[in-house]
């Protein structure tokens, strides 16, 4: 499994189900826009807390906030 593969289970099981309209487009587009782009290929199980810190510092860069 990917991080493209849990993406897809997350947006099926836990993202349509228990979010507003909205915020789920949101989500969306962070996924694809934000976190993919970096992630989409890694095993989440190896996925590292500097993995995550390297795509926060990247995404600052772009003038992004937490």
């Amino acid at each position: 499994m990917t991080v493209a593969d849990l993406m897809i289970l997350f947006q099926a099981h836990y993202m349509k189900t228990n979010l507003a309209p909205n915020t789920y487009r949101g989500y969306l587009v962070n996924i694809k826009n934000h976190i993919l782009p970096y992630h989409a290929d890694k095993d989440p199980d190896e996925l590292t807390y500097t993995d995550v810190d390297h795509l926060v510092a990247e995404l600052h860069k772009k003038g992004l906030s937490n």
